[in-house]
Parts: structure tokens; sequence; C-alpha cells
């Protein structure tokens, strides 16, 4: 019988699950057989670790480094401040050096602060004043006013030297815009001795707001918390020399009822518009400087 050719079955392949051996393969440690532990090793691989664990923190001491109140960034000053120190320095060590001019310049300054008498006595030997005196009276009120006026608006991130030194000739300006407004006013309005007068209370009540704002500024500089009370107090000593000032023009130029119209002008010409000129030029130098 001839053999018949039938066709065989497809050969069936059975299917090898490895999800078992990816899972030893997963937990093997490279360089070693795979291995399951048993209940007994894993409660003493456990026990070890601890105790290792707590040796460990008992054999260690205490740095400092972890403990107590994180560190802080100090506010940045002008401590460190070269230019601005030696600035300071130079002009308190120059009115030193010539604290004789200034003490006469002081004791005329003291009489024309409040003074109305037209003929001094006969022994008066400060009939005139020293002009170094003056200049460096002058100094000191431009640049320790100048560092009060940087620090109005609010307190720098970033101190700036150029920026207070913005400030100095600001004031500067405003110093010497007075003088001249003073002189026209006082030869319009009043004689050749009024005017001396007028002018004459004016620089002094700088000279010794100047005098007076120096440890405010000082304060201020190194002492940046105290900013808000320091601003305080320097604008009160300007304030207050401003007020008697004022008065003094006052019994210098009244004369009658009418005069307090001009008076009044006066005020809102000489005394308002320009501080709120100087208030908007410390506004823009602040915002260049800050």
């Amino acid at each position: 019988m001839d053999d018949i050719n039938l066709p065989l079955p497809d050969t069936v392949v059975p299917k090898l699950n490895t999800v078992i051996l990816d899972s030893i393969a997963a937990d093997t440690v490279a360089g070693r057989i795979p291995h399951f532990l048993s209940k007994a090793e894993a409660e003493n691989a456990e026990i070890d670790s601890l105790a290792a664990n707590m040796a460990r923190m008992t054999l260690e001491i205490p740095s400092g480094l972890s403990e107590g109140i994180a560190p802080t960034a100090k506010a940045p000053t002008f401590s460190g401040n070269t230019p601005l120190g030696l600035l300071l320095i130079g002009i308190l060590v120059l009115a030193a050096f010539n604290r004789s001019s200034i003490a006469h310049t002081l004791s005329r300054y003291r009489s024309d602060l409040w003074s109305m008498r037209r003929r001094r006595n006969v022994f008066d030997d400060s009939e005139t004043v020293s002009f170094r005196g003056v200049v460096i009276l002058s100094l000191i009120f431009f640049i320790f006013g100048g560092v009060v006026m940087f620090y109005l608006p609010a307190q720098p991130a970033v101190p700036s030297f150029s920026g207070i030194c913005a400030m100095m000739s600001l004031l500067a300006i405003y110093y010497l815009f007075q003088i001249c407004a003073y002189n026209v006013v006082g030869y319009a309005f009043s004689d050749p001795m009024g005017r001396k007068q007028w002018v004459g209370g004016f620089m002094a009540s700088q000279a010794y707001t100047g005098i007076l704002t120096i440890i405010p500024a000082f304060l201020i500089l190194f002492f940046p918390p105290w900013r808000q009370v320091m601003v305080v107090c320097a604008i009160s000593i300007y304030i207050i020399a401003r007020m008697v000032f004022i008065c003094k023009g006052f019994r210098i130029f009244y004369t009658n009822f009418g005069a307090i119209v001009y008076f009044i002008l006066y005020l809102c010409t000489l005394e308002i518009l320009p501080v709120l000129a100087v208030y908007k030029g410390i506004g823009i130098i602040a915002s260049y400087s800050y």
C-alpha cells in the first residue's frame, strides 16, 4: 500500500512565563547569584542596620552647623564705603583744624539767628564772619544734609555713593538759589540793613541745622534700623530752624496789615514751591540710585 502523505498538524510551541525570572533578575545584586532571604536572616539584617545607625548617631558630636537660628544677610550699609568715609571724616577733620574760625562764625550767627539790633556793641568783635568758617559750615550742611535726603524716601537695597553725591549737589543748588532769592527780595522790599539781617539769619539757620544733623546722619549710615527715627529727627531740626528764620523775616518786613499779603506771597514763592521742586528732585535721584 502506497504511503499516503497526510498533512501533519501545526506544531504547538508552549509559551514560557518569564515573570518570575524577571523578578529574580531585578532583585539580584551584581556579582551575586539569585537568592532569597529567610525570615530570620531578614530580621537579623534589619537589627544589624538599626544597631549601626544607633552607633553612628551616638558617636556623632554636634558641631553647631545644623543647630540654632539660620543666618541672615546683613543689611547693606555705607560702613565699608571708603569714598564716603573719607568724605565724612575729611570734612570733620577740616572743621577741627579750623575750629577757631568756626567758633567765631557761630558766635556771629548766634546773634544773626534772631537779633534785630541794627547797631552792635562797641566791644563786640564779631562784626564780620570768617569766610573760611562760612564755607566749612556750608559744606557740613551740604554733606550731612545730603545723607539724610538720600535716605528720606526709603532704605536703599544697595547703597550708592553717586546717588548720595547727587543729593548733596541738589541741596547745594537749593541753598545757593535761596541766597540769591533772599538778596533780591530784600533789595526790593527792605533797606540794606534789613536785607543783610535777613540773609544773615538764613545762613545762620542753615549752619546750625548742618551742625545738629551730623549725629542723625551718622546713625542713619551705620544703624539702618534707626533710619525712620533719625530722618524724623533731622527733618524736625530743619523745620524748627526754618520757622525761626521765617519769624525773623516777618519781624523785618512787617510794617502794616497790608504787608501780610506780600508775606503770604513770599511764603508760597520761596518757602513752599522750591521745597516741592526739591522733593521731586529727590524722587528722581532715588529712582536712579535705589
